[in-house]
């Protein structure tokens, strides 16, 4: 695309967003610029087209029986989500536009970290502080939690798990979404697959000044999943690191002794205790999910119609959320029934797959943290994980790197390039073009 939809200033352009109180627009927005954009030539990736296809039946479906109309506008606003993946990895944007996006992740990830130290440099004063959209929208559109979430500031709040802390969403709606958007920032400035020269001290220091401004947001989000799918994340990239400098003997032997090491410290640990343990300092959190979980699960049994799916999120009095919340997966089986889920399951595995087919450890760590994070976390409106998938979906789409291009003089421990070996597996399973 000559003039991509999704530059480096347009990811930054969430902020100015965020500053006026409108960060759930960003989705939306970014729509409009891929439609404009479209071309009849492109061939949209199959799987995640039935994703959004099966979402779509069933709001349509869920409509005969005229459902609140702030689950509707909720059920809309994912849809925007999935379109906008479908039609961001069929554009089949070239490397440097990949690069430029990534760019503008990491650059956006690095604002929210300043503001997010200055605001908790000085709370409680610029705590809660009302954006100007959320004096103006009618109080019946504000009742939607994913757009009143950013009708306020949420730099640094108060919250309590076993003693009184500071939490922060950054310029995201929640906690938790902040948090991503910090972890993606720190796994896009360690595992860069764009660099064409060697990482100079000076680069290295850049790299580590900019993990360190990201660290607080993502541990001020106190969002233990964020953090796992983080950990996991980067050991994948690792792991394909460590494949593309060893021997093919020497790797297995490797990974067989390091799984070996892994399975002892586990059997050695007390996991009940330590579960107990960390579930102890957010007692509510694990409960109040399980809830969640456990009668969704109950509706999805007892659905007529398990293919499909109910369309929107019922709202059930009791529950901190709607249903369906909490896990993409679970979401997805509740809300575009099971065809979605299977579809879902089966473009991250596939992605996964092709990936450690080509080396490529970026889009690998893109996808394994995507699918760790939507364990217990929804793929929504409002926040940037989706954008991760899409990134790793496209970048595997793209045409391969010339040998040239394809690895940096000196290898870094995590800077995987991928190999020029094109990968059939993944264009039969996501509709490539061409």
């Amino acid at each position: 695309m000559s003039s991509p939809a999704l530059s480096r200033r347009f990811v930054l352009g969430y902020a100015g967003l965020w500053l006026l109180g409108a960060g759930f627009l960003w989705w939306p927005w970014l729509l409009v610029r891929l439609l404009r954009r479209v071309r009849s030539a492109e061939r949209p990736p199959l799987l995640l087209a039935g994703v959004a296809s099966c979402l779509g039946l069933s709001l349509l479906l869920a409509l005969v029986q005229a459902p609140p109309a702030g689950r509707v506008l909720g059920a809309v606003l994912n849809l925007v989500v999935w379109v906008c993946l479908v039609l961001l990895v069929a554009a089949r944007p070239s490397r440097p536009e990949l690069a430029e996006a990534a760019a503008g992740l990491v650059g956006l990830a690095l604002v929210q970290g300043v503001l997010t130290a200055l605001a908790w440099a000085v709370y409680p004063r610029a705590q809660d502080l009302v954006l100007p959209l959320g004096r103006l929208l009618p109080d019946a559109v504000l009742a939607d939690p994913s757009i009143a979430a950013f009708a306020r500031t949420h730099l640094a709040f108060p919250d309590y798990f076993a003693m009184p802390v500071i939490r922060s969403a950054g310029i995201l709606g929640n906690p938790t979404w902040g948090g991503s958007l910090a972890a993606l920032g720190i796994l896009l400035l360690l595992v860069d697959p764009f660099r064409r020269r060697r990482r100079s001290a000076r680069t290295w220091l850049l790299t580590g000044a900019g993990v360190l401004v990201l660290v607080p947001s993502l541990v001020l989000s106190y969002s233990r999943n964020t953090v796992l799918a983080l950990v996991v994340a980067l050991a994948a990239a690792g792991v394909v690191a460590l494949r593309h400098r060893m021997s093919a003997p020497g790797f297995y032997a490797a990974v067989s002794l390091a799984t070996a090491a892994a399975g002892a410290v586990l059997v050695a640990l007390p996991l009940p205790a330590l579960i107990a343990s960390l579930n102890g300092t957010r007692a509510g959190s694990a409960e109040t999910r399980g809830e969640i979980y456990r009668i969704t699960l109950d509706r999805v049994l007892a659905a007529p119609t398990p293919l499909l799916g109910s369309g929107v999120k019922e709202r059930v009095p009791g529950l901190v959320a709607s249903l369906g919340s909490h896990s993409t997966y679970l979401g997805l089986l509740y809300r575009g029934g099971l065809v979605a889920l299977v579809l879902l399951l089966v473009v991250l595995a596939a992605a996964s797959w092709a990936a450690w087919r080509r080396r490529d450890g970026w889009a690998l760590a893109l996808v394994v943290f995507v699918a760790v994070w939507s364990v217990a976390e929804d793929l929504d409106v409002g926040h940037f994980v989706p954008l991760a998938l899409a990134l790793a979906l496209a970048s595997l789409r793209s045409p391969a790197p010339s040998p040239r291009e394809a690895a940096p003089a000196v290898p870094d421990r995590f800077d995987v390039q991928p190999v020029t070996t094109p990968e059939p597996a993944l264009s039969r399973a996501v509709g490539r073009g061409g």
